[in-house]
This record gives C-alpha cells, structure tokens and sequence, in this order.
C-alpha cells in the first residue's frame, strides 16, 4: 500500500500570481506546504503535481532543487494531472493537498488519512460544510480507485478542475466521512494564501514562529492571541 501526498501548484493564479513561490519564513508557500506533507504520518511520498504550462516551469525547477517529485500534466484538467502522479507512484491511497496552504497541520493530515484505515470509507476530508476547521488546513484523502473512477465517469469540466467534487457529490458510490474540529468557533479563521491580504497575514503571523516544523493548529491559534492586528476570517463558513 502506497499513500500518497499530492500538492496541486501553479504559477497562474489571476488573484496573486506566483503565489506559490512566494517568500514565507526561511521558505516559500509551497516549501511550508511540502515540509507539512512530508511530516504526515501514514505519508509515503510527496508529489507536486504542477502543470506542463511554461509558466509553471519555476514549480519543476524548485521541485529540482528541492529533491520533489514533480509531476506535469494538464494547466486546467487537474483530475486527470492527480490520476498522473497517483499512477506514476503506484499510489493506493492519495492526500489531496493545495499548495496555497502553507500552514497545513501534519496531525490534522494524519487524522484524515486515518478515517480511511478501517477500510469503509473511500473518501475522508476536514472540509465538511459548514466549516469547523480553519481554511487553510484544508485535507483530502482518498482511495486511488475512487479517483481513477471519477476521471473516467465524469466529463464535466468543474469536475476536472476541482478534482474531488465527483467524489463528493456521488455517495452512492463512494462512501464518505468528515473529520470534525474539537475546537468550537474557529471554522471562518483563514490561514490560505489565495489574496494578496492573505499572504501580508501569513507572513506577519510567520514572523512570530522561529521553529522549521510546521506549526500545529493550537499554536497558530496561541500566536493569533498574541498578535494585535483582526483575524482573517471568512466572512461566512
């Protein structure tokens, strides 16, 4: 059984382009993304799956540099760029993660990746609706069969740009679970990086952790405490 961690990046984001690449502590965006995933226990390897756009040619020359596994397909059919990467690793189980998620949280991973051990689910997240858990800390995971079955049944194009909606709207055929946050009142928080006031926030918020190890959600929070300027919150989970 191989698990993987498949980070979806791209140069090409029309509301902060090169977000990914992006200066964050003695990283970059994506670097805190990769060092999360790389720290998942139940994870066997880490993919970033960028596309074959020359755009993204920074993606695969950082993946270079930094010893990941890069893996490049279509700019806009990101279902079919995860089939690639789960197919080039042989993986039975994939994590679903985003590269604008600096501050993913190892344990929280873990706990999601948990949920499918059992073997009666075929799809986990922490992304249920209404929101308990942070933006940001966003996690998938499920079996690699579910997600080949989903690039095969489904044509349409919100299905393939999005990857697990497929998934997530077909309970007849994918039996699914949600990992739910212990800690109340905390799903409008947004740790991601998709606006350029979301990366001012993260770098501010970074500047207060010293450590190289991903933070946990709790000591974001603590450090949140210490930190005069408001929250970034979503304005509706």
């Amino acid at each position: 059984m191989t698990t993987a961690a498949i980070i979806q990046a791209r140069m090409s984001s029309t509301r902060l382009p090169g977000k990914v690449l992006k200066p964050l502590g003695d990283s970059t965006v994506l670097g805190w993304c990769v060092r999360a995933a790389r720290s998942v226990a139940g994870v066997d390897t880490v993919v970033v799956a960028t596309s074959d756009d020359a755009g993204d040619d920074a993606v695969a020359r950082w993946c270079e540099d930094h010893q990941v596994l890069c893996v490049r397909g279509s700019l806009h059919d990101v279902l079919a760029r995860y089939v690639k990467a789960a197919q080039q690793v042989h993986a039975t189980r994939v994590m679903r993660l985003t590269a604008d998620c600096p501050l993913l949280d190892p344990q929280v991973c873990a706990q999601v990746l948990g949920l499918l051990d059992s073997g009666a689910y075929e799809y986990a997240s922490n992304i249920e609706a209404p929101r308990t858990w942070p933006q940001g800390l966003d996690c998938e995971a499920f079996s690699a069969q579910a997600l080949y079955r989903a690039a095969q049944d489904t044509q349409a194009p919100y299905d393939h740009e999005h990857v697990t909606p497929y998934i997530r709207t077909h309970p007849e055929l994918f039996k699914a679970t949600a990992l739910t946050c212990p800690r109340a009142g905390i799903g409008l928080e947004r740790w991601t990086v998709d606006y350029p006031h979301d990366y001012e926030f993260v770098v501010k918020l970074m500047a207060h952790w010293p450590e190289k190890r991903p933070p946990h959600y709790t000591e974001i929070l603590e450090i949140l405490k210490s930190i005069p300027e408001p929250h970034n919150r979503n304005t509706a989970a």
